[in-house]
């Protein structure tokens, strides 16, 4: 079947360099520390990394990384979770041609469905406090709540709904803008004959100051799936994680580039 072998014949990313996966797991940990030194540590760790040698130009690529540790999502809220073996993770880094307001703004503030062009029947986010005090730095920590109902090509619909935290740190390099993100519960797939599962999914951004006011936006992601009846291979849903994750941050830059940020 031509399905079968579209679905299956994928190359895996390459495995990330173990520095960038501690960095992304170190950072995804301490997003919501009190004491912020360590976080300022590893973010400027990470900017360290991403400016030696062409590490940031392989990171564009996307990389495949290992799964998060179970301590690093045991308090995120009052939900047990168990890393299960079937995780998977990927990270990527993409510079974009516009500030860190500008890519904060077009991550999540805007209305994604519009930046995307994804395609969703729901899309609602709600934030504890109004969402433009992170853009104009009135606040250094803001919450919210992401409820969305969306297509998955064409074949099943997902019901998700994820917990967001955003913080401003500031480091030597300047103020570095760190989201992290997570299900509160599993995802709903239907139709449900299909057996394809989402039980969780963890997220980390750091958004970082570049040269002439552009900003490199760094991404990992862990994901829990099952692709159930479907025939799809490890390595096509490996690379199929760095490549959404690519796709989003291009649909970033083009919107901004399109609404004359």
């Amino acid at each position: 079947m031509i399905i079968a072998y579209l679905f299956a014949c994928a190359a895996p990313p390459p495995q990330a360099p173990e520095n960038l996966e501690d960095l992304c797991k170190f950072i995804f940990a301490r997003i919501d520390a009190e004491d912020e030194g360590e976080l300022q540590a590893g973010l400027v760790n990470l900017y360290d990394w991403l400016n030696t040698d062409d590490n940031l130009d392989q990171t564009a690529e996307g990389y495949q990384v290992y799964p998060i540790e179970q301590a690093a999502v045991d308090n995120l809220d009052d939900v047990t979770r168990i890393i299960g073996e079937k995780q998977m993770g990927a990270a990527v880094a993409f510079t974009h041609n516009f500030d860190i307001i500008d890519v904060a703004s077009a991550s999540f503030v805007q209305y994604w469905p519009t930046v995307s062009g994804s395609d969703y029947e729901i899309y609602e986010r709600d934030f504890t406090q109004d969402a433009s005090c992170i853009l104009e730095k009135t606040c250094i920590w803001n919450e919210y709540d992401n409820y969305s109902i969306s297509s998955w090509a064409g074949l099943v619909t997902v019901e998700s709904d994820l917990h967001g935290q955003v913080r401003w740190v500031s480091t030597d390099y300047g103020d570095m803008l760190v989201q992290r993100t997570w299900m509160k519960t599993p995802a709903i797939i239907t139709p449900e004959s299909l057996g394809i599962r989402v039980d969780a999914q963890y997220f980390v951004s750091v958004i970082i100051p570049y040269q002439d006011n552009k900003s490199i936006r760094a991404n990992a992601t862990w994901i829990e799936t099952e692709y159930g009846a479907l025939p799809v291979s490890e390595d096509w849903a490996k690379s199929q994680i760095v490549s959404t994750m690519v796709k989003q941050e291009e649909a970033i830059e083009i919107w901004l580039t399109d609404e004359g940020y």
